[in-house]
Parts: structure tokens; C-alpha cells; sequence
């Protein structure tokens, strides 16, 4: 039996639609101009796409809490928890590289380590209040919006290192395609001799 389930926002589905069609419409501008007919065509079909993936991801997203399950619902993947694993929460407002914070909420199991990551991008901050509350469990959490490394040394194992080094991981995957297209090269040089 459900005893909590919190759905996105109306507010935050309107911003979501808002924004796929104002990306979805200038992606569409700039294909129509640079192609005419054809342009527009697939301008339209993407943005269709866009909406409809939007849509399917709003329809499905949600969070419940049974007597024995923390579940969160996403477009294609559904985590589920056992809730007596649950030993703490941790809220943050996190600060990524790129675009706006995030409101997140963190499940730890007694080992620390964490069971569920819930990002408040398509929950009100009540709502978000709300679960906290039901669960029942310590809560603790920085005063501030941090970045995820800021909230690692905190928290340790809280975040992935990928999300504490976002510099450091791109440079690695920009150095693996370099190194990746000079073996390539040297392979069709050394073909072509």
C-alpha cells in the first residue's frame, strides 16, 4: 500500500514544455532557414520528439513510499529500495557545472553508502519537505547551495567522482579521442605507404 507519492509539479511540467518547445522551435527556425521545406519538416519531426520524450518522462515520474519500499519512478528506469536499509537523508542544493541548481535529496543506508538520489528538478520544494518529513529519518544537509565536491568532502561517497571531477573528466575523454584519432591516422599513413 502507498503510503506517499509525490508527482511532478504543474509548475515544473509547464517549464519543462516551455522549454522543449522553445529549443524545440529555434532548432526548427534554424533547420527552415538553412534547408527551407525539408528543414522545417525535420525541425518539426524532432520537436515532436522532443515533446513526445518529454511527455513520457512527466507521465512516468514519480516517487513512492510503501511500508517496506522507497521507489522512484523515472521514463525508463524504476529504482526501488528496501526502507528499512534507510538510516539517514541528506539534502543539499547542489550546484553543477553547467545550469541551474538542483534541490536533491539523498537516502543512506547504514554503511553511509547512498541507496536512492532523488533530484528535485520536477518537485515543489514542499514536496520535497513532505518526503523528508515521512520518512522519519536523521536528516542532515549543508546551510548552502555546494558543488558536488564541496558536498563529497562532507559527505564522503555521497557523490560519483565523475560529478566531484566534471573538469578532469572531460579532459580525459577529450585526450582518449585524441590519442583514439592519432592511432587512427597513423594506422591509414602506415595502410597507405
Amino acid at each position: 500500500m502507498i503510503e506517499l507519492e509525490l508527482l511532478p509539479s504543474a509548475g515544473r511540467r509547464r517549464a519543462a514544455f516551455i522549454t522543449a518547445v522553445v529549443i524545440g522551435g529555434l532548432f526548427t527556425l534554424g533547420a527552415t532557414a538553412g534547408a527551407g521545406t525539408p528543414g522545417l519538416l525535420i525541425g518539426l519531426a524532432i520537436t515532436a520528439v522532443l515533446l513526445g520524450v518529454m511527455f513520457v518522462h512527466l507521465r512516468q515520474a514519480r516517487i513512492e513510499i510503501t511500508g517496506s519500499q522507497l521507489i522512484v519512478h523515472g521514463a525508463l528506469v524504476t529504482r526501488r529500495r528496501e526502507r528499512s536499509r534507510a538510516a539517514s537523508v541528506v539534502r543539499a542544493v547542489v550546484i553543477p557545472v553547467r545550469g541551474p541548481s538542483t534541490d536533491t535529496v539523498f537516502v543512506r543506508g547504514t554503511d553511509d553508502a547512498v541507496l536512492l538520489r532523488i533530484h528535485g528538478n520536477n518537485y515543489d520544494r514542499d514536496d520535497l519537505d513532505r518526503l523528508v518529513a515521512h520518512l522519519g529519518l536523521p536528516a542532515t544537509g549543508p546551510d548552502r547551495p555546494v558543488t558536488a565536491a564541496q558536498l563529497a568532502r562532507q559527505y564522503p561517497r555521497i557523490v560519483p567522482w565523475i560529478e566531484r571531477h566534471p573538469f578532469k573528466f572531460a579532459f580525459a575523454i577529450a585526450f582518449g579521442f585524441m590519442a583514439l584519432i592519432v592511432a587512427a591516422a597513423a594506422i591509414v599513413s602506415a595502410v597507405n605507404l
